[in-house]
């Protein structure tokens, strides 16, 4: 009786499996890789009359993805678990102070079954800051080390003669000459006040009407109080020394 000659026993690759329809003479053997791994060699051999397999078994070898780099200005911490930059390989990004994240959805990014990243490599720019812009009546001087209005500029602002300069911490500046608040009118009858205490009373009262009325429109309204005090300052010293001939007074804010 002659029989078929039988090839060696094979076993399923690392990471893959294989499918045989026997293993003498004529059969053969497919063969395929988990998610995350390709196929190196032939995906299907068969046994020869010469008892031995067409082709090398194949094997399973684990999908790459691209390698990354640090970002200038920021640094990467990579996780292995496979191979390097391959498939379930994973990457934290992250930027130094004063630059923020850019061109990608997240600062971590994984490698696919695909062999691509979930994402695109990010890159590290200056954090800026909103433009700003020449008060009216003033300049502005301005630094940039790195970008125009970004992480460690400055801006240095002045006025010209005639106007102070006014305005919150957050850098937004109001200029507000004097001919808005009084008029000739009421310069004439603080020339002709008799004491500091009319003075303030009637410079506060007129800057309050002032403030709540059109011409003020778009600046802080003030307490009496405050203006008072701020009044005081600006006009004391001129009531002592019997000066009362100035065409301007200033409202600081």
């Amino acid at each position: 009786m002659c029989e078929a000659v039988r090839c060696p026993a094979l076993v399923d690759p690392t990471n893959g499996r294989m499918n045989c329809s026997g293993g003498s003479f004529g059969s053969s053997c497919s063969f395929s890789c988990n998610d995350g791994f390709h196929l190196q060699g032939a995906p299907e051999i068969t046994c020869t009359e010469s008892a031995e397999w067409s082709q090398e078994k194949p094997y399973c070898g684990v999908v790459q993805c691209s390698d990354l780099t640090e970002p200038l200005h920021g640094s990467m911490q990579c996780e292995h678990l496979v191979g390097h930059f391959s498939y379930q390989s994973s990457c934290e990004f992250s930027c130094e102070e004063g630059y923020t994240l850019t061109g990608s959805n997240s600062s971590r990014l994984m490698c696919e079954a695909s062999g691509h990243w979930n994402g695109f490599e990010p890159t590290c720019e200056v954090v800026q800051c909103s433009d700003l812009t020449e008060p009216l009546h003033g300049s502005m001087q301005c630094q940039n080390p790195l970008e125009s209005f970004g992480y460690e500029s400055s801006c240095e602002f002045s006025c010209e003669d005639g106007y102070t300069l006014t305005g919150s911490s957050s850098g937004q500046l109001s200029i507000i000459p004097v001919p808005q608040l009084f008029d000739a009118q009421l310069l004439r009858t603080l020339r002709m006040a008799e004491s500091v205490a009319e003075v303030i009373a009637t410079a506060a009262g007129a800057a309050s009407a002032v403030m709540m009325g059109s011409n003020f429109r778009g600046h802080q309204t003030l307490p009496a109080q405050s203006l008072q005090s701020g009044m005081r300052r600006n006009l004391t010293a001129k009531v002592r020394k019997q000066n009362l001939m100035f065409s301007k007074l200033y409202l600081i804010f």
